[in-house]
């Protein structure tokens, strides 16, 4: 068990310097510190094991007029250290330029996202929504408890992911009271958001929380499983936006869920310029005896085979994929599209 010492009043020039009021061990194991500060402040903890070099280990947490609670993360280190520290605005400004950044560098065409507006106002303003991103374009709205399609007349009550960074933006411009943000550590995008910005002002503080939902990834196998183990579908288009392969397909169904797997050999680059990789796709319809004509967008994420790519060519930053439909000795429908990776 990892032995805890909490150290207190580490804020210079603040109009209450915040104070430890306890500490315990979780039944979990964790332990679980408790803080008191001047209400409306924006702090963040941080740890050392050796009193000389600290590191920030937790979201900026803004203090409220009751004890503010904080769970420390698991460390194997044999004692560890912890301390309160002002968290500014021009750290809250600068963090929330990386994360931008960082989001408009993934360059995402395709994606889905659950996305709720967190205020005062109707249920069905706050109700939590599917957002399906294609090409760009919002392409669809439902709701999440039940999947009904939001009518387009009413697409306009949410927003893009790049719409929520302006409205994090216009709160630093218009100096908000309080400003409280999570974001994505591997995208950038905002997580959870409050913004409120006159303390004043009974109701009118705001908030977002978003989710972005995981891509299927590429896997990756030595040896490719038989054709035989795979239903029969049609491979209509396919297309590379950032490290994500976004494809068409069409089978016959429709009364159950089909699972699509992309499967490639980590190992068997097909040497030539630009060096090529062969992608299978699996199909299994579970028995699904319903015959209409289905057509389903897929997204699949490429890392693992950028990875694998990566290391065997450092050097090289552009790969053709022939992904093969249906048979893995490349008979049925196939398509070849380039993937731009970056060195």
């Amino acid at each position: 068990m990892t032995g805890i010492l909490t150290l207190g009043n580490f804020v210079q020039g603040a109009e209450l310097k915040p104070e430890w009021t306890s500490f315990k061990l979780s039944d979990q194991g964790q332990m679980e510190l408790s803080f008191s500060a001047h209400s409306g402040q924006t702090y963040v903890i941080e740890a050392s094991d050796d009193l000389a070099v600290w590191q920030v280990v937790s979201d900026p947490i803004v203090s409220s007029d009751a004890a503010t609670d904080w769970i420390a993360p698991e460390d194997d280190a044999p004692h560890q250290f912890y301390r309160l520290a002002q968290f500014d605005r021009n750290a809250m400004r600068l963090q929330f330029d990386q994360n931008r950044q960082l989001w408009n560098e993934q360059a995402l065409s395709s994606y889905q996202y659950v996305f709720n507006w967190s205020c005062f106002c109707l249920p069905e303003y706050t109700a939590p929504v599917n957002i399906k991103v294609e090409g760009g374009e919002w392409t669809g709205i439902s709701l999440v408890h039940d999947g009904v399609p939001v009518i387009e007349k009413d697409w306009k009550r949410y927003k893009t992911i790049e719409e929520l960074f302006d409205i994090i933006d216009e709160a630093f411009l218009q100096d908000a009271k309080e400003i409280t943000t999570t974001y994505d550590s591997d995208l950038g995008y905002p997580m959870s958001v409050f913004i409120d910005y006159d303390e004043r002002i009974a109701d009118e503080e705001r908030g977002f929380n978003v989710k972005l939902e995981a891509q299927p990834s590429i896997q990756l196998m030595a040896e490719i499983p038989d054709a035989a183990a795979s239903d029969a579908f049609r491979l209509l288009e396919a297309n590379v936006s950032g490290d994500l392969l976004e494809l068409e397909v069409e089978y016959g169904g429709g009364c159950r869920e089909h699972l699509f797997e992309i499967i490639a050999d980590p190992n068997a680059f097909l040497e030539s310029d630009p060096v090529q990789a062969n992608i299978y796709m699996t199909h299994e319809s579970n028995n699904d005896l319903c015959r209409a004509l289905v057509r389903k967008k897929l997204t699949f994420s490429l890392q693992p085979l950028k990875e694998a790519f990566r290391a065997l060519y450092p050097n090289a930053n552009s790969l053709t994929l022939n992904i093969h439909g249906f048979r893995s000795d490349g008979g049925g429908t196939g398509l070849t599209v380039p993937f731009d990776v970056d060195p």
